[in-house]
Parts: structure tokens; sequence; C-alpha cells
């Protein structure tokens, strides 16, 4: 089966800043990380993968179109939760076309990730736990795929 993923315009440069009352300014940076995490994802799933740029439009030979999206993006600082963890929630909107452009999938993916204080130094570890949250993005995405009809 072969498939495109169309990245939409803001994501490889997403970004979240947030001002904790308190605390400094956080910002974290998750564009790149979630396009590469999503190309090696996808690309391990479908033999057949490309890459279209966002003008592309979709060749009659592709089996099927990707579009992610990443819709929220949360976090907590240790001050904020009262414990020794950053934690990160990262929703991601999964939409599958097939190659007439019918929409075959619409998923809504939440993800969890938690990386505890002294690991590395403040920003690392919220960088930490972004990453674990995206890796279980990747999981549960692979799991949606499988319960799906798509690869059949």
């Amino acid at each position: 089966m072969s498939a495109a993923i169309k990245y939409p315009d803001n994501f490889e440069d997403f970004s979240h800043e947030e001002q904790i009352i308190g605390e400094d300014k956080w910002q974290i940076k998750l564009g790149g990380s979630n396009k590469i995490l999503f190309n090696k994802l996808f690309s391990s799933i479908f033999n057949d993968f490309i890459i279209l740029d966002k003008d592309s439009a979709l060749e009659s030979t592709i089996d099927i179109l990707i579009e992610p999206e990443i819709e929220a993006f949360e976090f907590s600082v240790p001050k904020q939760s009262q414990t020794n963890a950053f934690a990160v929630w990262i929703r991601y909107r999964i939409k599958i076309y097939d190659n007439q452009g019918k929409t075959i999938a619409n998923w809504p993916i939440s993800a969890y990730g938690k990386s505890e204080t002294g690991t590395f130094s403040d920003n690392n570890d919220l960088g930490h736990a972004a990453i674990l949250a995206m890796r279980d993005a990747a999981a549960l995405i692979i799991l949606q795929i499988e319960k799906s009809s798509i690869l059949k």
C-alpha cells in the first residue's frame, strides 16, 4: 500500500509559549521533532511512502493521504502540580483520505508524557516529557491503524 503525508503550514514551526505565574516564561518547539517522528512512523508502516509539499496535488498512484495536525498542547511544571514532574499533553488530529479525496479516518489522538525533575535541566525535563508524549502518540496511531481497515 502506498501512502503520502502532507503537513499543514504551521506543523513544522509549531511552538508553545506560556507564562506561568511566579515562574519564568516557558517555550517549547515541537514542529521539527513531530515531523521527523511522523515521517519515521509512517515510512515504517507503509512500503511506499512519500512526503508531499503543501501545494502538491495527490498523485493517483497513492492509495492514501495522511494529514496530521496538532490541535492542542498543554504542560505543567512541578510548581503547578506540586509534584516532582513535568507533564505534557498533546492532542493530534490524524485525517486519512483515499486517493479520491474521501475521508476514511479522522482520529483524535491524545498523548501524555511525564518526566521527573532532576533527570535533566528543567528545560530538558520539559522537552523529555514532550518526547514521551510524542512516543505515546506514535503508539496510539499504530493501534488505531491496526484496528482500522486501512491496511486491509
